[in-house]
């Protein structure tokens, strides 16, 4: 798609953001990308844009900036309250605020204020990443889009109402991307896996572009073959000390391969459908041919449950690959449900490896990563005692667990792309795994150390391995790595030191620091120092407007869904010889949203986006009718009363309950009016109901039941620290309504709820004992006359 107007979304909607730009520049191992994202408002209202993306594992943010109407303006990192503050009061102020947030997760989200009709504006974001040589290459993998996940995007994922990683089947985002690349890897042999792509000489290197541009539809990944590994050191002044990257590059000695001890786990959730597990598939075809007697493993596919070929790790037999691990291959299908990744890393964990060598087991996992709950996996892998080498598979497949488990464990991970060799990649895991296993990891850096990262919990043969340092003096010696492999001791080391004139290698190392960090105080202020992206700062710009061009009321929230990747779940195949890698989709694709609730709730669903209305979020199949509605006769008229007395506060709306709606709503208008309207059916029947009621009676304006509204949102907003907060969009509209009445009508309302509610918490209104009575007993007849 060329032009604006064609960018639209399932709904119709013309979306705001219209392409992305890379442009990327490799030299030696250090990758700077600059990543430009267009957006044009062609609504007819001022919107305020959210696109969430993510960046590739190990990158740092170093600047963004933004050109709107023709002026170019730099953004600097504050600390996330005040940035939220500043952004808020931009909006307010007519401005334009743009921001950008990063989750725990290494996502990002872009937020661009008050765009207002018919204007445009280019947002460019740089990263820095350090690359890693592998078995004499290197992998370059530029994440474009975040694949539909199982699991809970904002409990799991920290992922805010304001932000969306939820896909559209139908919106296409256009994707140029180019690439030089210089010294010794200009060098070697460089192809596209991704894209279709040209490659021509520049001066001092190489270039290679998009034929023809492509979508966000998948990763940009480009390989470069048959290169030497060389270890090396960078290092650059950082005010009075040193910030220095050591890069080593390891040569073992042949070694005699190890037997393998290994547990084989193969992601079989829908997400893997198609090509995904038929990688999956030749990838465990693949490993067999490399397995003999001396070999134990296992064998377990996933999804929502998960299922094993046996209770441990069995001989690697004839008769056990041929009829057992040949046969589990040949039933290996996407069709287990959800992706249960814990549960079923847990399961295989506890598998009995008796038969293994004291030398400890190893788990080969197989998947695209497509799950939320990447901390906890994490977290429970670290104390597995297994080394988990994970082999990510797919067009996108999500790089920060894969990676994280890999590095956490001591294991290893590889990304193949559908048009990969499989193979390759299986061959370089067994030989790792089958190497020995590094002890007595040390460094020296023949100078008085501040800081170190931590160092490794395994090196490879003619791996990469980066150790940062922040160092008080010059160094004037090269830093050793030493390990020891069976007892024998090795080293590696850098043949040089380059002394670098720019920033960049100091703020690669205190983005490392940063992650490290356990202190608050600690994270937050290396982040401002270093004007870093991270859980504690945001960074932010603010276009000021001229009085008369000032934005008019609060801007439209216009989240940026994520395009489908190429090939999920089976949609389509990744088409690798064409530029764009177009797909064509339905609309009734299937959703992670209906995969990852209970089975019993998921058969009357509807495919499209439900309402938060909970009286009509589903038909009467998915709920059960209370027992005493369900009676044609009262046996028991006290057995009524305990049951509505057990019901009063359980059935009620309750605080926490309304300002869970309220946030909900609140990104989804600019019209207060729009959400009490959803507010008022909720408690209609109820007691808040008649309390707002007696205040609008009082007042004597109907019409201010918002401002009422408002009153009693804010207020019960404050009154339990436990309450969820209020939203950046909740927040916003509140202030707006409050505004607009004097704070003496704010009091006099909060008096009445204290007087109606003294006890409010957030499951509870906590109303005064008399007019509890009452409301019990308005409950009751309601009750007797349905009945």
């Amino acid at each position: 798609m060329s032009t604006y107007t064609g960018l639209k979304n399932d709904m119709g909607q013309s979306v705001a953001l219209k392409s992305v730009h890379l442009d990327g520049r490799l030299d030696g191992l250090l990758l700077l990308m600059k990543i430009r994202q267009s957006y044009f408002n062609d609504s007819d209202e001022t919107i305020e844009a959210s696109y969430t993306f993510p960046a590739g594992w190990g990158s740092n943010l170093l600047s963004f900036s933004v050109e709107l109407n023709g002026k170019r303006m730099q953004a600097i990192a504050l600390e996330k309250q005040k940035a939220e503050k500043d952004y808020e009061k931009a909006i307010e102020d007519g401005d334009t605020p743009v921001m950008i947030e990063k989750s725990p997760l290494g996502l990002y989200t872009a937020n661009l204020g008050n765009l207002k009709a018919g204007e445009s504006a280019v947002i460019e974001i740089e990263f820095a990443q350090l690359l890693r040589f592998e078995s004499g290459r290197l992998r370059i993998t530029v994440p474009t889009v975040i694949g539909e996940r199982y699991g809970d995007a904002q409990t799991q994922g920290h992922i805010a109402q304001h932000q969306s990683v939820d896909v559209d089947h139908l919106v296409e985002y256009p994707f140029t991307a180019r690439l030089d690349v210089f010294g010794a890897a200009s060098k070697g042999v460089i192809t596209c896996s991704s894209h279709d792509a040209d490659l021509f000489e520049i001066e001092g290197g190489q270039r290679i572009e998009l034929t023809k541009g492509g979508l966000l539809d998948r990763d940009f990944v480009v390989l470069i073959d048959e290169l030497e590994g060389a270890s090396f050191a960078l290092a650059a002044t950082d005010d009075d000390e040193y910030a220095v990257v050591a890069s080593f590059c390891p040569q073992f000695p042949e070694q005699v391969s190890k037997p393998l001890a290994l547990k084989i786990l193969v992601d079989c959730s829908g997400s893997m459908q198609g090509e995904s597990i038929s990688q999956a598939q030749e990838a465990v075809y693949e490993l067999s041919f490399t397995l003999g007697p001396d070999d134990a493993i296992s064998y377990s596919k996933f999804g929502s449950t998960v299922v094993h070929t046996s209770k441990g790790l069995e001989r690697c037999s004839p008769n056990y690959l041929k009829n057992v691990l040949a046969r589990a291959i040949f039933e290996t299908h996407a069709n287990l449900g959800g992706t249960e990744l814990q549960a079923a890393l847990t399961s295989t964990f506890n598998l009995s490896s008796n038969v293994a060598s004291t030398r400890g087991c190893d788990l080969l996992l197989i998947t695209d990563g497509d799950i939320w709950d990447i901390e906890e996996v994490v977290a429970k892998a670290k104390q597995s005692n297994h080394r988990i080498f994970a082999i990510g598979v797919g067009s996108a497949p999500a790089e920060s667990l894969l990676r994280e488990l890999a590095e956490q464990t001591g294991g290893s991970c590889e990304l193949v792309t559908p048009s990969e060799s499989i193979a390759e990649s299986v061959m370089r895991m067994t030989k790792r795994m089958r190497s020995s296993r590094t002890s007595s990891m040390r460094i020296d850096w023949s100078e008085e150390v501040v800081w170190q990262s931590a160092l490794p919990k395994q090196v490879f043969s003619e791996e990469t391995v980066h150790v940062f340092a922040k160092l008080k003096t010059k160094p004037q010696a090269m830093p050793v790595l030493s390990w020891s492999v069976d007892e024998k001791a090795f080293t590696a080391s850098p043949s040089s030191v380059e002394l670098q004139s720019t920033n960049t290698v100091a703020r690669l190392t205190a983005g490392i620091r940063l992650q490290a960090a356990n202190d608050e105080s600690e994270a937050t202020q290396l982040a401002l120092k270093y004007q870093l992206a991270s859980k504690y700062t945001n960074l932010l710009l603010v276009h000021v407007r001229a009085e008369e061009d000032k934005a008019q009321g609060l801007p439209s929230l216009q989240k940026i869904s994520q395009m489908q990747a190429a090939g999920w779940g089976g949609f389509g195949q990744v088409d690798t010889s064409a530029a764009s890698g177009r797909m064509r989709f339905g609309k009734n694709a299937p959703s992670y949203n209906a995969m990852s609730a209970p089975p019993v709730w998921r058969s009357c669903r509807s495919s499209t986006t439900p309402s938060f209305d909970m009286k009509s979020s589903g038909g009467m199949d998915d709920f059960d009718i209370p027992a005493f509605l369900r009676r044609t006769d009262i046996d028991d008229i006290s057995e009524d009363i305990q049951f509505v007395s057990n019901q009063l506060e359980e059935d009620n709306f309750t605080p926490e309950m309304l300002i869970e709606m309220f946030n909900q709503l609140a990104v989804t208008t600019t019209k207060f009016s729009d959400i009490t309207g959803e507010l008022t059916v909720e408690v209609s029947s109820q007691h808040i109901w008649k309390v707002l009621g007696e205040l609008t009676k009082d007042d004597g304006h109907v019409d201010h039941l918002d401002f009422y509204w408002a009153c009693l949102i804010d207020w019960v907003s404050k009154q339990d620290s436990g309450i969820v907060p209020l939203n950046r969009h909740s927040q916003r509209l509140l202030n707006a309504e409050l505004a607009k009445v004097e704070r003496a009508e704010q009091e006099k309302a909060e008096k009445a709820f204290r007087q109606a509610y003294p006890k409010i918490a957030r499951s509870t209104w906590g109303m005064a004992e008399k007019q509890e009575k009452l409301t019990l007993l308005e409950r009751f007849k309601r009750v007797i006359q349905r009945s």
